[in-house]
């Protein structure tokens, strides 16, 4: 820490209040209740598929995937936590987070086209459904959920000051 760290605590932006607040319950809140309704509402139709066509593989697709996105939720909380606590690295961390939660949303998109080119009698139509239906909409409000909470955590006076780095510092240093 530098000596003009308690000056830092007394500015009217330190802290974790505002926007940097609900980004912080999205992280912790809201990602995992958002995955528990989307498991919820999805669970029942994913699992009559290998029963239906006998492919015990696309089943084990399911699973990694589920084990995946449980994964992300997990160290999504854990980055909620770090920022809420202002811990060093936490803005790193919850930029790799966003990263890996777009190139998630982006794997899950995939794997909803190839499992309607794989499992429907009309592969057109249901491609067509996915392609621009309801999982298009997650894609997209994920890519708009990523884009936004970035660019403030590049941009913000309050991340500037609640978390200064050292990198950004050295440079007003003479």
């Amino acid at each position: 820490m530098t000596s003009s760290t308690p000056a830092i605590r007394h500015h009217p932006l330190y802290g974790v209040h505002g926007w940097l607040l609900w980004f912080i319950l999205s992280l912790v809140l809201g990602g995992p209740a958002d995955y528990l309704g989307h498991h919820l509402h999805m669970y029942r139709q994913i699992m009559a598929i290998p029963r239906v066509h006998h492919s015990y593989s696309l089943h084990a697709i399911y699973v990694i995937e589920q084990l995946a996105i449980l994964a992300l939720n997990c160290y999504g909380i854990f980055v909620g936590i770090q920022l809420w606590r202002v811990r060093p690295l936490a803005v790193v961390r919850a930029k790799r987070f966003l990263i890996a939660l777009l190139a998630f949303r982006v794997a899950d998109y995939l794997t909803g086209l190839t499992w309607a080119a794989l499992m429907s009698t009309d592969p057109a139509r249901l491609f067509q459904r996915i392609a621009f239906g309801n999982a298009f909409r997650y894609l997209w409000g994920g890519a708009l959920y990523v884009a936004v909470w970035y660019a403030y955590l590049v941009r913000s006076k309050r991340i500037r000051i609640t978390f200064p780095s050292p990198e950004r510092d050295a440079g007003d240093r003479p």
